[in-house]
């Protein structure tokens, strides 16, 4: 049963760190909660000698959550603006209208031209 608590919370403490690190913003305190308890309950059954890797499971669990909740508030997730797109797609806009009215008058001289066969 303390093979099973081991791998559990190692499955999910390695999970909780890989998401801490993504962009999953608080739901890898899930997995990092999840790794907790697997490893508290395998350092309770644990013998003497076998608690470290119920330890490293804690201690991976709790720097995931740290991580977790720190990464938020150190780095800001801003959607900035760029000025440049704005303008090209402004002057593209102008450029299309432009090419449009062209094209408006030349089809406008050709059926003048038409009707003036005819």
């Amino acid at each position: 049963m303390r093979t099973i608590f081991i791998l559990l919370g190692t499955m999910a403490a390695i999970l909780a760190v890989i998401m801490a690190f993504l962009p999953f913003g608080s739901i890898a305190l899930a997995p990092a909660l999840l790794g907790l308890i697997f490893g508290f309950f395998a350092l309770k059954m644990g013998k003497d000698k076998g608690k470290g890797s119920a330890k490293f499971i804690i201690v991976l669990s709790v720097l995931a959550g740290a991580i977790a909740v720190v990464k938020p508030l150190v780095f800001k997730n801003e959607v900035r603006t760029d000025q440049q797109f704005e303008i090209r797609e402004q002057e593209s806009r102008q450029e299309a209208i432009e090419e449009l009215e062209e094209l408006e008058n030349e089809l406008d001289e050709l059926e003048s031209i038409t009707d003036s066969i005819q």
